[in-house]
This record gives structure tokens, C-alpha cells and sequence, in this order.
């Protein structure tokens, strides 16, 4: 497991937690255009700045923040496969919902 000089519940983890919980809903809030610009955006900084610079102000390194509090809390046990799935399967699963809510269903997004 990482070891945290700090707090586990700092200041970043709460606003990685909003950014993050916003973005897993983010097919019910934004359009579907806006949707697949952030996820350009967020694999660019996964590439540029090889990994998250949130968690890499949290951790000091490039952790990812949701396996490394879901392993914490004992709820899975394999923390790198959960990175997988959450840096590469989970974004084409929000752009996939936001294409069948909006476009296939009608239904309109809660911001834009």
C-alpha cells in the first residue's frame, strides 16, 4: 500500500473525489460533445504529464486515486487491473451512456 505522509482525507482527496464523482455522472449533466473533449483532455495530461497531476499532488507520485481508496477500504483486492479499468474502460464507458442517453434516448443532459 502507498504510505501518505499526509492525511488520507486531505483537502485534494475531497476535491479528486468531486471531480471524479462528477465525472462518472458526467453523462447525465453535460453533452455528449463536452463529455468525449474532457476525455481528449484527460488522456493528453495522462500523457503529458505521465498521470494524474491530482494524484500526483496527493500521493507525490502517480497513484490512482480511486483503486488506492477502494483497495483502502477493502473493496477490491487488485489495484492495478481496478487503474486499468478506471484510466481506460470507464471513460468509453461514460461517452458510450452520454451517446445512448442523449442521442438514442432523447434524454437532454441536467447542465449542458
Amino acid at each position: 500500500m502507498t504510505n501518505k505522509d499526509n492525511n488520507d482525507y486531505s483537502f485534494i482527496f475531497w476535491v479528486h473525489l468531486i471531480i471524479n464523482l462528477i465525472f462518472v455522472f458526467s453523462f447525465l449533466l453535460f453533452s455528449w460533445w463536452l463529455i468525449i473533449i474532457g476525455e481528449i483532455i484527460l488522456q493528453l495530461q495522462y500523457i503529458i504529464m505521465k498521470g494524474c497531476v491530482l494524484s500526483k499532488a496527493e500521493f507525490g507520485h502517480d497513484e490512482a486515486c480511486i483503486p488506492y481508496y477502494l483497495h483502502k477500504w477493502k473493496l477490491i483486492k487488485d489495484k492495478h487491473k481496478n487503474k486499468i479499468f478506471v484510466r481506460y474502460f470507464l471513460p468509453v464507458i461514460v461517452i458510450i451512456l452520454a451517446i445512448i442517453f442523449q442521442i438514442v434516448l432523447n434524454i437532454r443532459p441536467l447542465i449542458y
